[in-house]
């Protein structure tokens, strides 16, 4: 795996880049490994539009070797496989990036230029223009590895990304230029013959001529005192006479002494994690599906702990992110082999749902029930042996989207039937002061209308005794006045309870309207929060 750094070029050797690591593999799957572990180790970094750019360009270079023995004699053909992954071109104003991301961004578009002014070149050199231009292989570390696939003994396959999106026409544009140039590069590939013992030699006489070249230089510099220029041009060739001996050193070296090595590297790594198939595991799913089904943890002992790193007691399962507690969860496997899922303790029950649904208790979990910790950790249960008992089909594809989106939509439905049920009380209670307060108006009613009626046969009475009479005294006639006065004063009293109560009836038909309008203003905030959680998820 090749890492775009240091290059320092050798007569015979090529291109040397500074802290390559080249390991032996014995199989196909060893491979996938390696490129696994390249894959793993891949720089990448957030932008406003890619949660998980790229910061540098990706080589994972397959060296092949085919021995034959001919009459005695060993004949080996030899060639290379580059796996190119090319980060995308960026404009500073659309990522937003600062600092590292910027500085990378710069980096990424400078190699991105030369690469397209290489395969311009050749281009042109293909169709018979510019026959005399020089291909500049060398102004970019990219384009100085990749020199035999451009334009050497070859066969490369180009596969260009485009965004659908119309924001990025005119990226889309330039990558379809690109692309053009490239289908005009004419290889002609021819098959590898080379043996070792050639280049061994060859590297042998080249590190002779360098040691003779450096023993005339140094006779001009003595005690560090001499010209500065001879000073810097020997050590330009001692760092060339030690990649050519590293180079040499290497190919001497049998396989069995090359698998040696690799095998004592990886025991001092550490042993490597496995997980058993054949037991209940998790694995997870992750939006990006370069990172999607990348960690696997088996739940094997009978507690599995799942938190943050600095969790007491330590978790098995470590996790960060938004809405992870130090101690989250507990998988527990019983004596009949059912795995339980359960919050550490109650306040971490809201952070954590199973098939989209918040646990409180213990829940027995099935093979591919979803799991999600937090807010955006989504793990798949995996029981092999009974994938009978799955809550969903098992022809279903299952991803970090629909996980999500199973979450939102119970939730949904949740908060939807509490603001009904909190509704319905609502009205409930409105209904019964309704009620109420009609009762109290008509017992009222009642009163007033039955001392209406006493104060009326009252003054009808007395009006008539009055008429039978010759003469009224004032005194009679001042008490008929009260009578009819009191009268009329029980009219306006029942017609100001009547304004009451038609006034109460208003208010609490403005009341419940208010209440309705906080309602909606509520559940607009809470969608709005929703909103903001699923950007913040993303």
């Amino acid at each position: 795996m090749r890492g775009l750094g240091e290059t320092v070029l050798g007569r015979t050797v090529g291109v040397f880049v500074d802290k390559l690591s080249k390991h032996p593999v014995n199989s196909y799957d060893d491979i996938a490994a390696k490129m696994e572990d390249g894959n793993k180790n891949r720089t990448i970094g957030e932008t406003l539009m890619n949660q998980t750019s790229s910061r540098a360009h990706t080589i994972i270079t397959v060296e092949f070797k085919q021995i034959d023995i001919v009459h005695g004699k060993k004949n080996e053909k030899f060639s290379m496989i580059n796996l190119v992954d090319l980060a995308g071109s960026e404009k500073a104003g659309q990522t937003g990036a600062t600092g590292d991301r910027l500085k990378e961004g710069c980096a990424i578009n400078k190699s991105l230029t030369v690469l397209g002014q290489v395969i311009s070149t050749l281009a042109d050199k293909a169709m018979g223009k510019a026959k005399k231009d020089v291909v500049p292989y060398r102004d970019s570390v990219l384009t100085r590895i990749l020199q035999n696939a451009l334009g050497g003994n070859a066969k490369t396959i180009m596969i260009c990304a485009l965004s659908p999106s119309s924001t990025n026409y005119e990226e889309t544009l330039s990558t379809l230029r690109y692309a053009e140039r490239a289908k005009k590069i004419e290889n002609r590939a021819v098959i590898n013959e080379d043996p070792q013992e050639r280049k061994i030699r060859e590297l042998g006489q080249e590190n002779e001529k360098l040691k003779s070249i450096i023993s005339k230089l140094n006779g001009g510099v003595v005690g560090g005192v001499g010209d500065p220029e001879a000073a810097g041009r020997i050590e330009e060739l001692k760092e060339e006479l030690m990649s050519n001996t590293i180079a040499m050193q290497e190919m001497e070296k049998t396989w069995q002494q090359k698998l040696e090595e690799a095998k004592k590297m990886a025991e001092q790594q550490g042993p490597v994690v496995r997980f058993d198939k054949t037991k209940p595991y998790i694995y997870n799913l992750h939006e990006d599906l370069q990172l999607n089904r990348k960690i696997v943890h088996n739940i094997t002992d009978s507690q599995v702990h799942v938190g943050r790193k600095d969790g007491d007691p330590k978790p098995q399962v470590v996790l960060g992110g938004i809405g992870i507690k130090k101690n989250h969860a507990v998988f527990t496997l019983d004596s009949k082999g059912d795995v339980y899922l359960s919050p550490f303790d109650p306040s971490c029950a809201e952070l954590i749902f199973v098939n989209g649904n918040e646990i409180k208790e213990p829940v027995r979990l099935r093979h591919n029930d979803r799991i999600i910790f937090g807010t955006n950790v989504v793990f798949l249960f995996q029981y092999p042996g009974r994938e009978s008992e799955s809550t969903i089909p098992l022809s279903q594809e299952i991803d970090w989207e629909k996980a999500q989106t199973e979450k939102m939509n119970i939730t949904d439905k949740v908060q939807k039937e509490f603001a009904e049920m909190m509704q319905k009380k609502k009205d409930e209670e409105s209904e019964r002061k309704i009620k109420e307060i009609e009762s109290k108006y008509m017992d009222d009613k009642k009163k007033v209308e039955q001392e209406m009626g006493r104060l009326k046969v009252e003054y009808e009475s007395k009006a008539r005794a009055l008429q039978d009479k010759e003469s009224t005294s004032s005194a009679q006639a001042m008490q008929l006045e009260v009578t009819k006065k009191e009268l009329d004063d029980l009219k306006n009293k029942l017609t100001g309870m009547q304004e009451a109560i038609t006034q109460n009836e208003l208010e609490m038909k403005l009341e419940i309207d208010s209440e309705a309008r906080l309602e909606e203003k509520r559940k607009k905030n809470l969608a709005e929060k929703q909103h903001m959680l699923r950007i913040v998820d993303v």
